[in-house]
């Protein structure tokens, strides 16, 4: 997919305020160097420029926003875009290990995870700014601390695989994921047990099945 292409993605999204958008990826390598080149938000502004012009626009139905502006020649979006959020999916320790890493040294307003299909145990902790504290008696709570990676993640959606060939969640996987959001005030949201038929609470707890916090939703 060209740079030019995700331009205009993040042209229209620059021109759509009162949506939300969640960005996911499993290839943070080309997201960072995407969003880290100097040059990306001036040629983002340069392509909100044009969809406000009509030079690119296509079918999309721009709001009230983008019209409110057009006539604004000094419009520019505010960068990273406040109403954009950026994911990786990760399955297992490794991939956690890899990717977040990469997504929290990646110019963003808002990050979150996507722990879907959980393959393993994951400890995220280290990622939301806390580690785990070790006393004699072996490992006692979490303490806050400087996270080494940059700003922490705000979000966690975790789910089990789906397909006729899913491999099974230990639901103790899931609890220790939900806990470890708890420990850190990040939220989460609980998606769905591994089957063969997609969103089925399964095996899962109403307690656990009811936790579908998603800090991208206005309150009620």
């Amino acid at each position: 997919m060209p740079d030019e292409f995700i331009d205009r993605a993040f042209g229209t999204m620059a021109l759509t305020p009162r949506h939300t958008y969640l960005l996911l990826t499993k290839r943070p390598q080309r997201m960072r160097k995407y969003l880290s080149e100097p040059s990306r938000a001036p040629r983002v502004d340069i392509t909100t420029a044009a969809i406000i012009e009509g030079r690119s626009l296509g079918n999309i139905d721009i709001d009230g926003f983008a019209r409110s502006v057009a006539d604004d020649a000094t419009y520019h979006p505010v960068w990273p875009l406040p109403n954009v959020w950026l994911g990786v999916s990760v399955e297992n320790q490794a991939t956690a290990d890899e990717r977040i890493p990469l997504l929290l040294e990646t110019p963003a307003a808002h990050r979150w995870v996507s722990a879907e299909p959980l393959l393993e145990p994951v400890e995220l902790m280290p990622y939301f700014g806390w580690r785990r504290l070790r006393t004699s008696q072996g490992w006692d709570g979490y303490i806050p601390w400087d996270c080494r990676h940059g700003p922490p993640i705000r979000a966690v959606v975790i789910g089990g695989e789906s397909g006729p060939r899913f491999r099974p969640l230990d639901i103790a996987w899931l609890e220790s994921i939900v806990d470890q959001c708890d420990a850190a005030h990040v939220s989460v949201y609980v998606k769905q047990d591994s089957h063969r038929h997609p969103g089925r609470q399964g095996r899962i707890s109403a307690a656990l099945w009811a936790r579908k916090q998603v800090p991208w939703e206005p309150k009620p």
